[in-house]
C-alpha cells in the first residue's frame, strides 16, 4: 500500500483531541497559528539539509511547505515530532530546554520516551501547553517572522492559538 494512501487513512481516522489531554499517536498534516490571515504553519527546517533534521534546529513559521522544512508532526502520547514525506517520524520532538521560561524558544532534540521537556497538551482554546507549566508555544511579539517561543499562557492570547 503506498505511503501516501496509509498516511491518508490515518488523517482520516483522526478524531478531535481532547480538551486538556496528552496528545495521542497519529500525524498531522499541519500545526496552523490562528493568529494571522495567511494561516502560517509550524515547522522546522532541516539545518542539515538533505541529510536531515539536528538537535537545536529552531521552530518557524511559514506560509507554505519549503524544501528541507517539515510542516507535519506526529503526534505520540504527548510528544510532537516531526514527519516527512516517506518517513512517517524523524525522531526529533519539540523540546522545551531544560530551563523553560517566557522567551525561551523551544527547539528540535532527539525524542526521549516520556521527558517532560517534551510533554505538550492541546486544550480547546487553541493553546498548545508543556505538561506541568504554565507555558505556551508563542508566536514572538505577534510576528510571524520571528522563532516561535515559550510564554506563559494567558487566556484569549491570539499568539498562542494553534489548529491541529
Amino acid at each position: 500500500m503506498p505511503t501516501t494512501l496509509l498516511l491518508f487513512i490515518a488523517l482520516a481516522s483522526a478524531s478531535p483531541v481532547p480538551e486538556g489531554s496528552l496528545l495521542p499517536r497519529t500525524v498531522v498534516n499541519t500545526i496552523r497559528w490562528r493568529g494571522d490571515a495567511t494561516r502560517n504553519q509550524l515547522t522546522s527546517c532541516a539545518s542539515a539539509g538533505p541529510e536531515g533534521s539536528r538537535n537545536g534546529d529552531r521552530l518557524d513559521l511559514i506560509p507554505q511547505p519549503m524544501r528541507y522544512c517539515g510542516t507535519s508532526w506526529y503526534l505520540n502520547d504527548g510528544a510532537i515530532g516531526t514527519a516527512w514525506p516517506g518517513a512517517p517520524f524523524t525522531g526529533r520532538c519539540i523540546d522545551s530546554t531544560l530551563y523553560p521560561g517566557n522567551g525561551v524558544k523551544p527547539h528540535m532534540w532527539q525524542c526521549y520516551n516520556g521527558v517532560w521537556q517534551q510533554q505538550w497538551r492541546y486544550h480547546a482554546d487553541g493553546t498548545i501547553r508543556l505538561d506541568g507549566h504554565n507555558l505556551c508555544l508563542d508566536v514572538t511579539d505577534g510576528d510571524p517572522t520571528k522563532p516561535v517561543q515559550m510564554w506563559e499562557c494567558f487566556p484569549g492570547n491570539t499568539n498562542q492559538q494553534w489548529d491541529l
